[in-house]
């Protein structure tokens, strides 16, 4: 006979350590001891804003879902750092060259390897009870008939599905984001778990023996371990802190490389739970007193005070474990945590090794890194593996949701559902490396208009021009900007636009109030312009005045529309106290220079910001020129309907989506006529896919206009710059009352960087972030001051067309020569020291 011991493999292979057998269903395997497993992602609560009390809410809320699990179940969660690779944003063909300028740089900084995003898993997995214990279960049950028996294939499978589902929707209630990962994001996950390669796995045709398939990289075992390519170290738990708190380890999402925090839960049933807790109560309650002075108190009949403190506390202890037992406060089991780090090196792995456990044992804890030991605790953190690496000290529920990775840092959206698209941009998280996206439609809405408060001073000017410059990466996108300080002036030259300073007689915006009048509407806009002009003017209107002014107006609409000017209309008017209100509106009067033009100034520029610093200081002529503005916008803005078609029928887009920046907001809110309108804006323009974006420098401007309630209703998102005043009483109340800030929150807010730490407050969640600029951004998104503006100025008088291109080069020849005198002080002060 031909011997086949040769070719028999008695080696056994990673596949056979594994407990995966086959996929059952879209969303459960079937392990190769019987049980299902079961894998949910979710994006936990911010526990980085919270205070201590909301903190242990959030933790009763999570522990109500755990204790829930037997003796049959093994919880495990795990928080996956992966290294973050920006994808590349395909700008729309028509995008300002700044605006791919700063993408580009953006992509750059994002993409060099030093940040990184946490994916956080909840695994279940729940192993059936023996036939035979189900056949004595049905002894004592009694059913009306065989029909209501149930089948005896069934109810597992049953039993462990609704239990999955009771759980999705209580973590529905805890989390921002929960999803049953299914087919191929399932297989995609496991395998994550033991290869060294980042892939997609499609399910396969047959999908059994699951782990014979997702292996792909062989593992050497010894000391260390080596999977495909990378060294792997395990870090291990030595000694557990004396007491636990919620979010104790939310500092090991600051490291600076990939990872995997895995820590497993085996439940007791509460029967076995008291009867453990009890004999441990009773082994350290006798070592309380040794043999020597309970001889002592049996010869004295007296009780020695005597004892050992360490056994006094661990009977305590014990005595508190059993009641939170017998009041169902919490569950106990076995609770197993380990850390898996890995490198193309090993000395690398091992540096990564001790910078986590440097991080873990500041918080008490007693790590070591596994050597002998390192194969067993690396399967620990198998998704659905109950039996390697079991740790024996038992632990409360509270326990293991205190040092589990169930509160994450808000990373905010990476994607816009209502625009379709990416968030309108990224950013960094502080000290961490966690990137933050800043979606201003969170949640899916459709209001995009957000609020923005802070000192002079402080970077609102930078966030206004970079949030401004982000919005060109969207298809048909327009920017209006209402600015006081000309501190988008550089940014609005760079992006192509218009920048009119309407307080300057030599600027290019003369408007034409009376231009529109083809339509009903537009003669009723401009009969109302008219008649608030007067009114302002402090000139009585009768009946007969207005039907007077009417009917002029009606008569100028037949004039061409160059001709519709307000001399002209003065020269219609017969009545002089008519024609002496209109007269500093006039070529000859006071705000001629800014009314009584005869063209379109406006022209069709999809980037417009609009200096009203030198008009606000004419007094009258403010208002005027708001409105008129407003109504030119209004025009300019998508319809409802194009919105909602989305393109017409050459298939060019509708939408438009339009960011309307009001920078100094109080300028606005602070105008009896500007208030209702703004009002409306906040009701009506979401409809329009307009965001509009408040921005002012006091709290007390929003708290004293009747229009708070409906600019906080409005505002989905709000974006609270550094005050140093924030923790002092008088500001607390307003960020209290009108915010609904938390002590934690005000105090980050009174230590914050100025000009570096914006607090991002939505539905989605709050996060204190920075912008991630570059000096190169900052030469446009920052160009606020006066030197800066002056040299755009004339730039842009000589170079219109091309002034990114030469306002670059001249930035960089300042700055050159910045250098070049800085060196010349040094040497010239180290020419004095030497003469000495």
């Amino acid at each position: 006979m031909f011997d086949l011991r040769p070719y028999q493999n008695k080696q056994r292979v990673l596949a056979d350590w594994l407990p995966w057998g086959m996929m059952l269903d879209e969303q459960t395997i079937v392990n190769k001891d019987g049980s299902y497993t079961t894998v949910i992602e979710f994006k936990g609560p911010d526990g980085g804003s919270e205070t201590a009390t909301m903190l242990t809410n959030f933790r009763e809320q999570f522990n109500n879902i755990f204790q829930r699990f037997g003796d049959r179940w093994c919880v495990q969660v795990e928080a996956k750092r992966q290294a973050y690779k920006p994808e590349v944003i395909d700008l729309p063909k028509d995008a300002p060259k700044a605006a791919m300028y700063i993408e580009d740089d953006r992509l750059n900084i994002f993409g060099n390897g030093e940040y990184f995003i946490t994916r956080c898993y909840l695994v279940l997995s729940y192993l059936p009870p023996e036939d035979s214990h189900r056949k004595v279960a049905d002894l004592f049950i009694e059913y009306p008939s065989d029909q209501d028996k149930p089948n005896p294939q069934s109810p597992p499978l049953a039993t462990y599905k609704k239990v999955i589902g009771e759980t999705v929707s209580l973590l529905g209630g805890v989390v921002k984001e929960v999803n049953v990962l299914k087919n191929e994001t399932l297989l995609t996950f496991l395998h994550s778990a033991i290869s060294s390669r980042s892939h997609r796995i499609a399910v396969p045709d047959c999908p059994i023996d699951i782990a014979e398939k997702l292996t792909d990289s062989p593992l050497d075992i010894g000391l260390g371990l080596r999977l495909g390519g990378q060294h792997v170290s395990m870090i291990g738990v030595r000694n557990w802190v004396n007491a636990t708190e919620p979010n104790m380890l939310d500092s090991l999402f600051l490291l600076p490389f990939e990872f995997r925090w895995c820590i497993r839960f085996l439940p007791m049933s509460r029967q076995m739970a008291h009867s453990h807790v009890t004999k441990l109560k009773r082994h350290w309650f006798s070592k309380r007193k040794n043999l020597f002075t309970m001889i002592k108190e049996m010869a004295s009949k007296e009780e020695s005070q005597l004892e050992d403190p360490d056994a006094r506390v661990k009977a305590d202890d014990a005595d508190h474990a059993l009641a939170m037992i017998g009041s169902d406060e919490a569950s106990f089991g076995y609770t197993t945590m380990a850390f898996c780090v890995w490198d193309s090196t090993e000395e690398a792995a091992e540096s990564k090794a001790n910078m986590l456990r440097e991080a873990t044992d500041r918080s008490g804890w007693v790590t070591q890194i596994e050597t002998t030991n390192a194969f067993d605790a690396w399967l620990g953190t198998i998704p659905g593996h109950a039996y390697a690496n079991v740790r024996r000290p038992i632990t409360s529920s509270h326990n293991f949701c205190d040092v589990s990775p169930l509160m994450m840092q808000c990373s905010g959206e990476q994607w816009c559902d209502h625009l379709d698209a990416p968030a309108l941009m990224q950013c960094a998280t502080g000290a961490s490396t966690t990137p933050y996206w800043l979606n201003i439609f969170p949640g899916g809405t459709d209001v995009g208009h957000t609020m923005i408060a802070g000192p002079t001073g402080a970077g609102k000017s930078t966030l206004l021009n970079l949030m401004a410059a982000q919005w060109m990466r969207y298809e048909g996108a327009q920017v209006y900007i209402f600015d006081k300080g000309g501190s988008a002036r550089v940014m609005t030259y760079a992006m192509g636009g218009q920048f009119y300073d309407l307080g300057e007689k030599e600027s290019a915006l003369q408007l034409q109030p009376l231009r529109e009048l083809d339509s009903k509407l537009d003669r009723t806009r401009a009969f109302q312009w008219v008649i608030d002009v007067l009114t302002r003017e402090n000139v009585p209107l009768s009946v007969s005045d207005k039907e007077h002014i009417l009917e002029k107006v009606d008569q100028l609409a037949s004039r061409p529309k160059d001709e519709r000017t307000i001399s002209l209309l003065i020269g219609y008017l017969q009545f002089q106290h008519l024609k002496q209100g209109l007269y500093n509106y006039s070529a000859e009067g006071a705000y001629g220079h800014l009314f009584d033009g005869d063209c379109d100034p406006l022209g069709s520029n999809r980037w417009q910001a609009f200096e009203l610093e030198g008009v606000y200081r004419m007094g009258l002529a403010l208002p005027g020129v708001l409105s008129y503005l407003f109504n030119r916008l209004e025009d300019r803005f998508a319809s409802a309907r194009d919105v909602e078609e989305g393109m017409d029928k050459n298939g060019t887009p509708t939408t438009k989506p339009t960011l309307l920046i009001l920078d100094e907001a109080w300028l606005f809110i602070g105008n009896d006529m500007f208030r209702g309108q703004i009002r409306d804006w906040l009701k009506t323009l979401r409809k329009r896919n307009v965001a509009v974006v408040f921005a002012t420098q006091s709290l007390a401007d929003i708290e004293s206009s009747s229009i708070a309630a409906t600019i906080l209703e409005s505002c989905m998102t709000r974006i609270l710059l550094p005050n140093p005043t924030a923790a002092e009483r008088h500001m607390r109340r307003l960020y209290e009352e009108l915010l609904g800030l938390n002590t934690e929150e005000m105090d980050k807010l009174s230590v914050a960087v100025a000009k570096h730490n914006y607090y991002v407050i939505s539905d989605v969640g709050r996060r204190m972030v920075s912008l991630a600029l570059s000096n190169k951004q900052l030469d446009l998104v920052g160009a606020s001051q006066p030197a800066q503006q002056r040299l755009a100025e004339s730039i842009f008088s000589e170079y219109p067309d091309d002034f990114l291109k030469h306002y670059l080069s001249a930035i960089q020849r300042e700055k050159a020569l910045e250098q070049v005198k800085e060196h010349e002080t040094k040497i010239e002060i180290f020419r004095k020291g030497a003469s000495r």
